[in-house]
């Protein structure tokens, strides 16, 4: 048993938001936009007020 309450960010699961570089967007330029992806997904983990977070992507390192 697990003595801690896990948390998922909003965007998760079916309607999580991947930053691609699991299908080699890590090997392209960025694209333009508002926000970089990385920044975005860190303040989406960082909003959910957890001490740790935790991701089954290896290359969802935050």
């Amino acid at each position: 048993m697990l003595d801690a309450e896990l948390v998922e960010m909003k965007r998760c699961r079916s309607k999580g938001l991947c930053c691609g570089a699991g299908g080699a967007q890590m090997f392209k330029e960025e694209e333009k936009g508002e926000k970089r992806i990385n920044i975005e997904r860190t303040q989406e983990a960082l909003g959910t007020g957890s001490s740790y977070i935790a991701s089954a992507c290896p290359f969802a390192i935050l």
